[in-house]
This record gives C-alpha cells, structure tokens and sequence, in this order.
C-alpha cells in the first residue's frame, strides 16, 4: 500500500481521539504511534500528518448548520506531500520538533466596555432624571420657585438634582418628606406672600387707637 495512503487512513482511524483531544494531542505524538504501527519512518510525513489534524478539528468545529449534506456534490480534499509536505531532505532535528495542534474555536462575541458603560450610564441618567421630576414636584407642592439660575448653572443631571434637593432643605424638606410636611410648608409661604407688602405696622397703631 502506497504509504501516503496508508499514513491518511491510519490518521481517519484517529478523528474522534483527535478531535477530542485537540488541546493536548501534537504531530509529533501522532507520527510517532502511527509509525510503529506502519513500521517505518514518517519523518517525511510530518506535515501531512498536521494537515489531517486540523483539518478534522476544522470540520467538527464547523456548525452542523453549516455542513453540507452527505453527497451533495462537495469533492474532498485531501492533503498531499505536494501541498505543503516536508521533502526527503528533512532533519533529524526537524523531526524532533513537537508542533501542537488546537482544534480552531468559534470566535464568541464580547461585550465592549463601552458598550456595558453606556448602559450604566443610561441607567444613572434615567434614576437621576426620576429624582430631579420628584424634586420639581414636591417643589410644586409646596408652592417653592425655582430660581432660573438654578437651571443656568447646572446644566448636567446630577448637580441639577443637587441644587433642587437643596432647595427644598431651605424649608425643612426633602424627597422623602410626607404630603402633611409638604403641605404645612406651602401654608406658610403662602400666608407669607400674602401679607407682603402690608404695613403690620399700620395696623398695630390703628387698634391702639381704637381701644383709647
């Protein structure tokens, strides 16, 4: 038997143990258990050795979804001395060389980090954003005004929140303050602005008066 074939079927014979060890099994391990059994040396077959190896990992790692149907028309190609295979004239020092062999694996998609922080930070955006709207509510509530330069001097969300939250501390408030606090405080503003602008004063006097 022609020993290039010989060499290709004893390799057929070993596809499920090298496919299954493709992270640990070397060409040099390989040529040397198949030489003892073919009784000879196969040096010469290193690289034909090799590219049968790979090309059995190739094929299981290769979706089944991908593979095409048994006789459909694909020719197979199989590795020769003339596609690559060492010449007669290789060293013993060649023939010594362990040359590992891993099975090629599917590339997995990886999450960019970029991508993960913009989701953090859409997140944050999207909690900020709901405390400044309950901030401007309660501010609501309790008839509080917000400055404009509150608005011109915080342009960002989270100093924006700050600003608000520290508004509604000027009255004793804050995001967890109760409907009855909130509305005792829009009481007193609102009796405030009333009597702005009257002379209490005024009025004093007059009741002096009357009681003379």
């Amino acid at each position: 038997m022609d020993m290039e074939k010989a060499v290709t079927k004893a390799m057929e014979a070993r596809r499920a143990f090298i496919v299954a060890n493709a992270e640990t099994v070397t060409t040099k391990a390989l040529r040397k258990e198949i030489a003892e059994e073919l009784g000879g040396n196969l040096a010469n077959y290193k690289h034909l050795i090799k590219s049968l190896a790979i090309a059995f990992m190739a094929a299981e790692a290769v979706p089944e979804s991908a593979r095409p149907g048994d006789g459909e028309g694909v020719e197979e190609v199989k590795p020769s001395l003339e596609d690559g295979g060492s010449s007669p004239s290789c060293s013993d020092e060649d023939d010594e060389e362990v040359e590992e062999m891993q099975m090629p694996k599917p590339q997995r998609k990886r999450k960019s980090k970029k991508k993960k922080q913009g989701g953090v930070e859409k997140k944050a955006a999207a909690v900020g954003s709901a405390r400044i709207e309950k901030a401007k509510k309660i501010l609501k509530m309790a008839s509080m005004r917000i400055p404009p330069r509150v608005y011109a001097l915080n342009k960002d969300p989270s100093s924006l929140e700050r600003s608000l939250e520290d508004l509604l501390s000027t009255q004793g408030l804050s995001l967890a303050s109760p409907k009855k606090d909130i509305v005792r405080v829009r009481k007193r503003l609102e009796l405030e602005r009333d009597l702005d602008g009257i002379d209490t004063s005024n009025i004093v006097e007059e009741g002096r008066r009357r009681r003379r």
